[in-house]
């Protein structure tokens, strides 16, 4: 192949991985899941694995189901993965991105609460440990319902109480 031949079909993969990527890219959750699965979904689609997941995105995406709604939304059937996800994003996203550390409180309450929780918490990494701590260790009370008892309950749930 002549040299121009080669440039000229790069162009036309990188265009085609762009199409590509367009058609892939997912819409912006605005409606609050209404199962397990479809909160598996769209948590996966907003999170992006915690890697460059826009902290406004997750905000968003979290306020759409009150943590007080989580347990009886996922029942049994949250993944550690997610569960794990949930708790690093109440940390990096919520308190650290958005500077809402009584809705991170609240997310970290409610999720104490899911059936499971002890088996979903003891599989969580290092990362989630540190960061169930950073929220627990803020002075600010939950956001409403959750109250201050509420907190600490789960803070020592999550083996962070003082």
């Amino acid at each position: 192949r002549k040299p121009r031949d080669v440039q000229a079909t790069a162009a036309e993969i990188a265009a085609r991985v762009q199409r590509s990527a367009a058609r892939d890219a997912a819409p912006p959750v605005t409606k609050a899941p209404a199962s397990a699965s479809e909160f598996e979904r769209c948590w996966r689609q907003v999170w992006k694995g915690g890697k460059g997941a826009d902290p406004a995105a997750v905000g968003a995406f979290l306020a759409l189901t009150p943590p007080e709604a989580l347990p009886a939304l996922v029942r049994e059937s949250l993944s550690d993965e997610a569960f794990e996800g949930l708790v690093i994003a109440a940390e990096s996203a919520l308190a650290g991105g958005l500077g809402d550390a009584p809705r991170a409180k609240a997310l970290l309450c409610g999720l104490s609460r899911v059936r499971r929780f002890d088996v979903l918490w003891m599989f969580c990494g290092q990362e989630a440990k540190e960061a169930a701590r950073a929220v627990f260790a803020s002075p600010e009370a939950p956001a409403q319902p959750f109250t201050a008892a509420d907190a600490a309950t789960a803070a020592k749930a999550f083996g962070v109480a003082p």
